[in-house]
């Protein structure tokens, strides 16, 4: 169970980091300093906004592991698995809701062009 919590919750870092950095790696690949096109600007603040939230989630399920890797002369976890792993659970949820809102921001933009008024 624990090296299914890290391995997601190193899923959600990574997968936070790319979606938050989607707007550099977007400009290293085009060879352009900045964006101008509205829809990519759009996508670029959702993108920042759930890549946060998901970073955060996969930060937060690996200290959970990590902490209950610490040896038991350190600090007594015994018993607290549980509620350590049913924290990570939650933080799972949140993370893949946090996924899934994010996939529909991103169709939702492409077929409703953002405009300053519905744009974040």
């Amino acid at each position: 169970m624990e090296d299914l919590v890290d391995a997601l919750g190193g899923v959600f870092v990574a997968a936070g980091v790319f979606l938050e950095s989607r707007e550099a790696l977007r400009n290293l690949a085009l060879f352009q300093k900045e964006e101008t096109d509205s829809l990519q600007l759009y996508i670029n603040d959702i993108s920042h906004h759930n890549g946060m939230g998901i970073l955060l989630a996969g930060f937060f399920m690996e200290i959970g592991t990590a902490i209950m890797k610490i040896p038991e002369r350190l600090i007594n976890t015994d018993g607290a698995e549980k509620y350590v792993f049913s924290v990570c659970l939650v933080l799972s949820i949140a993370g893949l809701y946090i996924v899934f809102d994010f996939v529909k921001d991103f169709i939702i933009s492409y077929v409703v062009k953002p405009t300053k008024v519905n744009a974040h």
